[in-house]
């Protein structure tokens, strides 16, 4: 009896609490080495957006002033050529510095410093300090702002996604992935980093304007750096409470494969350009990876046709027109910079408060499959409502865009990415990496592109509702399908605790089964051995 009636209030006490709400959004869950690693790289991202979110709206509305309106379908369609060195030379850096990857972060990070710094003094040197004015950047400047901060807004996120999906492939004790736990965080820092970013922006007439904004930008990228080194000690600190626990460990969460360091990366760069390619392979020969390359950026076609839009109708509201050194064209350049950040602030405040109180909560009872859909869906209904809006300028139509484009980035940044980036959670590492920068840069490029020519050939000089309802709503069909099949299929490897890219999971059946040939003649047969005995 005695045993008995005791052993129900041990039951009770064995059994886990259930994390509460703040549990969640504190990341309790998770040991207080990987919380600290969390939050530093929260805080890197923080940097990241934030510094974008600042040079952005200057970047358009300067190569709007010294180039021209007309002018930015041809420069979307010319990143595919100045993405390939960017691409090339992160691969490079991550083969020469697999072990130390802070090393190719800081690289990175003062390379684009470096350029922004070119930049502000180009700013400095054209300010017409007698009439407290912003000058006419050259042509050349701005193209070199303008392919900089392009770049910048696909690879430094493609950079730490790859390095965050690195080391969140791990669960906890209850079987919680660190990727369902954090990313929420994450997002959360840097929409806080967005905010600021956009608000500096925003008064960017008071602080003193475009350099100031160019400066900060380098600044930043100095920082971010630190961040990630603190966020490695963590991760690193993690590693070695669990070697000494339990002698085992993840194979995926395993200490960084040692590298030769520079000498050894200077030797294979004869093979470089198979390391280019070599994440592109991984793509063909994996459909999974082909499906992520698709929804990767699959929210680029409707998001540049509409936000081709969005820029014509400030540029509507605010004209400077290229080369107008006017005092008035100066200032409405100012006036369209503050309005793009006072709507990347918006995009901010949305993105962090449904990162907080809606991702967690939808990829738990809905699964990545609902995370993966809303988008979609509200990009199409977006494009359509535009369409419906008319061609004709008007106050109506320029809040009627700008609206639905918030709309747009809010689920984009807050569910669509984050639901991506755990897809890459159940990959070995080198499709994390190479396979993911390839993914997210080409096909970013490739459908900005195919963006750009619809704007370029369909929308310019005057937009087509009809042509670019039509287009959005056959591209959105495909990637609702896609996006379906991926979000099942994920649950699947979660299920079976399979990894893509290891023993032929997720490849085509005709490789598996060409591996399965190789691997069955290359093994020893037992029982032929004897019987030739």
């Amino acid at each position: 009896m005695l045993s008995g009636s005791a052993s129900a209030p041990l039951a009770n006490a064995e059994a886990p609490r259930q994390p509460t709400w703040c549990d969640k959004m504190l990341m309790k869950e998770l040991d207080p080495q990987m919380r600290s690693a969390y939050i530093w790289f929260a805080g890197a991202l923080c940097l990241l957006l934030g510094s974008q979110n600042m040079i952005q709206p200057p970047t358009t509305s300067t190569f709007i002033n010294s180039v021209s309106y007309a002018e930015i379908p041809i420069a979307q369609t010319w990143l595919p050529l100045v993405y390939l060195p960017v691409l090339f030379l992160y691969n490079f850096l991550f083969n020469t510095f697999k072990s130390t990857p802070i090393v190719m972060v800081t690289i990175m990070c003062v390379m684009y410093s470096v350029i922004y710094w070119v930049v502000a003094i180009n700013t400095l040197l054209v300010y017409d300090y007698a009439g407290h004015k912003e000058g006419v950047l050259g042509v050349e400047v701005a193209w070199v702002l303008w392919f900089a901060s392009n770049t910048k807004s696909v690879l430094f996120p493609v950079m730490f996604w790859s390095v965050i999906n690195d080391i969140s492939s791990r669960k906890t004790a209850t079987g919680v992935p660190f990727s369902r736990i954090a990313y929420g965080t994450l997002v959360f820092g840097g929409q806080l980093g967005g905010i600021i970013g956009s608000t500096l922006a925003g008064n960017n007439q008071y602080l003193g304007g475009t350099a100031m904004l160019v400066i900060s930008q380098a600044v930043a990228l100095v920082l971010v750096p630190v961040f990630f080194w603190q966020g490695f000690k963590g991760v690193a600190n993690d590693r070695a409470r669990i070697a000494i626990a339990d002698g085992d460990g993840n194979v995926e969460a395993a200490p960084l494969e040692p590298a030769g360091g520079s000498a050894d990366g200077c030797r294979v760069v004869g093979n470089q350009l198979w390391l280019l390619v070599e994440g592109a392979w991984m793509i063909l020969t994996h459909p999974v990876l082909l499906g992520i390359f698709w929804i990767a950026a699959a929210h680029l076609i409707p998001r540049v046709i509409l936000d081709y839009q969005g820029t014509g109708v400030v540029a509507w509201k605010w004209p400077a027109h290229h080369g107008d050194h006017s005092h008035k064209a100066q200032h409405n350049k100012q006036l369209a910079t503050s309005f793009f950040a006072w709507c990347n602030l918006a995009n901010n405040l949305g993105t962090m408060a449904l990162s907080m109180l809606g991702l967690r909560a939808i990829i738990d009872k809905g699964g990545l499959v609902v995370g993966l859909l809303a988008c979609p869906i509200i990009c199409i209904t977006s494009v359509l409502i535009v369409c419906f809006a008319g061609t004709e300028e008007t106050d109506a139509r320029f809040w009627t865009v700008q609206i639905v484009l918030v709309f747009v980035n809010v689920v984009q940044y807050a569910l669509n990415g984050p639901c991506r980036e755990m897809l890459y959670v159940r990959c070995t590492r080198d499709v994390k990496y190479k396979a993911k920068s390839w993914a997210d840069m080409y096909g970013n490029i490739m459908q900005k592109t195919i963006a750009a020519q619809i704007n370029a050939n369909v929308n310019s000089p005057k937009f087509q509702p009809v042509w670019s309802g039509t287009y959005c709503s056959v591209w959105t069909a495909v990637w609702i399908a896609i996006a379906m099949s991926l979000g099942l299929y994920h649950s699947t490897l979660e299920k079976k605790d399979l990894t893509i890219g290891k023993d032929g999971v997720g490849s085509w059946d005709c490789i598996k089964k060409d591996q399965a040939r190789d691997a069955d003649v290359s093994s020893p047969r037992l029982g032929i051995s004897i019987q030739q005995s």
